[in-house]
């Protein structure tokens, strides 16, 4: 395991040379070198984090965060891998801490409300699932999700609201029958 890890980073090490050293050439050349730093990490981190590995996973978006501490995603994908560690506190302070970096952040939003909808701190949890349709977004998802939040703890006459409006925003795709 530890020739892995180590074949592991000396190739994120190389990559990362790389990445720097090629900054010259780089789609966006206005990113500092810690700002490209943080997207390799992140990127290591969130398929980490999609390939259901955890502790990996936190520990480049961890990197990720100490290169560029003001990422929304990062903070978003950290309180995820925290979620799926079972540190919900963890977890809470970097999806709030996602939010504050950016208000429209409906993933996290609707990611907290999943959160304390798992605590069964359901108060909270459509708090967080009104405030993702509040920002302004008012996007399909999140009305379908508040949805189904709704038919979880048996508020039908909410889910159907929620899901009307839903259909009202893309009546192509979603139909009452």
């Amino acid at each position: 395991m530890g020739f892995h890890m180590t074949i592991r980073s000396l190739l994120l090490t190389i990559s990362l040379v790389f990445l720097v050293s090629c900054a010259s050439d780089n789609s966006n050349p206005e990113l500092t070198v810690d700002q490209k730093k943080a997207q390799l990490y992140y990127d290591h981190g969130t398929g980490f984090l999609i390939g259901q590995q955890y502790t990996e996973a936190l520990d480049y978006l961890l990197k990720a965060l100490k290169s560029d501490p003001n990422r929304s995603d990062v903070h978003n994908n950290l309180g995820m891998a925290y979620y799926f560690k079972e540190r919900p506190e963890q977890a809470i302070f970097h999806l709030k801490r996602s939010i504050e970096l950016d208000s429209t952040n409906d993933d996290a939003r609707n990611n907290l409300a999943s959160l304390y909808f798992n605590l069964k701190k359901y108060d909270l949890a459509e708090k967080a699932y009104q405030d993702a349709i509040n920002t302004g977004n008012n996007s399909v998802k999140s009305h379908m999700v508040l949805a189904n939040f709704y038919n979880s703890i048996k508020q039908p006459e909410k889910a159907l609201a929620s899901y009307q409006k839903a259909s009202a925003l893309e009546p192509e795709n979603l139909s009452i029958k």
